[in-house]
């Protein structure tokens, strides 16, 4: 398995392109996928530079709805190839930001990019099998997880904290234990990894790859979530973008050398 992350909040390459977005690119068993696209240009900048063709995808991955994993969905509907696009059903909800002015600002998918004539955009009302190995679903809560006290959804003229009840994650599944890759993990890592273990019977987590919304939280919670990350087999925690900066460093101090920092252009290939 090979893993290249196109969009990341960092990078240490001049010529590539950073920005607040996840986009990686995933080589596994005969199937290349892509799972999530960033906000803008930086996917499509970065596959270019890094030499990674996007116009044999075997499909887009979408975590969750927000223009940060969104948004560069309009240069895969420019490709000469109808890509299908996995996403849940509740992929247009109306996601909000409240800003400091009490401003509700709208921070969802473009509804012009869900009616691309060459996306083919395949709806999940609970979770989908491509292969025996190739698992995409949707998240069970067993412990709270606020993410962001900030994040609403509008429903009506209500606001109400956002429940993410669009956010999926995918599991790659082998003898020897799993990979997971989530976008964001708003409705909890723990929970996550649960759901996985839950599904699959499996008790070894080979990879945990994603952004786990941590950069606002405290450090005491990031504590209680690394060490109950440490009581699994977990072997590698390849994680950055909303898991912030001082996320990575608290996880770093506990969870020790299973941590990578994903950049933009880091390519892995995982045993």
């Amino acid at each position: 398995m090979k893993v290249t992350f196109l969009t990341d909040n960092y990078t240490d390459s001049r010529n590539l392109l950073a920005e607040h977005g996840f986009s990686c690119l995933i080589n596994f068993e005969k199937y290349n996928f892509l799972f999530d696209t960033g906000q803008t240009i930086s996917m499509a900048h970065n596959s270019d530079i890094l030499g990674k063709s996007l116009d044999t995808l075997d499909a887009v991955f979408l975590s969750h709805g927000h223009y940060d994993h969104t948004g560069g969905l309009g240069y895969i509907s420019n490709k000469k190839n109808k890509t299908v696009v996995y996403c849940s059903s509740k992929i247009a909800d109306n996601h909000r930001k409240k800003n400091a002015e009490d401003e509700y600002k709208y921070i969802g998918i473009e509804n012009q990019i869900l009616k691309e004539q060459n996306l083919n955009f395949y709806y999940i009302n609970d979770s989908i099998h491509l292969t025996p190995n190739i698992i995409f679903t949707h998240i069970n809560r067993y412990d709270d997880f606020d993410s962001d006290k900030n994040l609403y959804i509008k429903e009506g003229e209500k606001y109400t904290k956002d429940p993410f009840r669009d956010e999926m994650f995918l599991i790659l599944q082998e003898s020897d234990g799993l990979t997971i890759i989530t976008g964001c993990s708003h409705r909890g890592i723990l929970n996550i990894v649960r759901t996985a273990i839950n599904i699959t019977g499996a008790n070894t987590i080979k990879n945990l790859i994603g952004g786990f919304h941590l950069f606002r939280s405290s450090d005491s919670e990031i504590i209680e979530i690394a060490e109950k990350l440490n009581r699994y087999n977990i072997g590698h925690i390849i994680t950055g973008h909303c898991t912030g900066l001082n996320g990575l460093f608290v996880l770093k101090n506990i969870c020790r050398n299973k941590i990578t920092p994903i950049k933009s252009g880091l390519t892995l290939t995982l045993n």
